[in-house]
């Protein structure tokens, strides 16, 4: 079984340091699609215009998200 170094680029600092920037990111949105798959549900029970226009807020709330980790990264 070959070694874990051998498929490593640099040193092992800095994908210890990725996976510190990474992984809060990982986890904000996993809860931020989470919230957003409990508000299709609820509101999908209500009707299909109402369900239509939590889908397009969530998108606009997604592309938000984006620009907002875009500027800071």
């Amino acid at each position: 079984m070959p070694s874990i170094r051998r498929f490593l680029i640099g040193e092992r600092t800095f994908y210890r340091e990725v996976i510190d920037v990474v992984a809060p990111i990982i986890v904000q949105t996993a809860i931020t699609n989470f919230v957003n798959l409990l508000d299709n549900l609820m509101v999908g029970q209500v009707g299909t215009q109402e369900m239509s226009g939590v889908a397009i807020a969530n998108t606009l709330m997604f592309v938000f998200y984006l620009c907002i980790f875009g500027a800071i990264c």
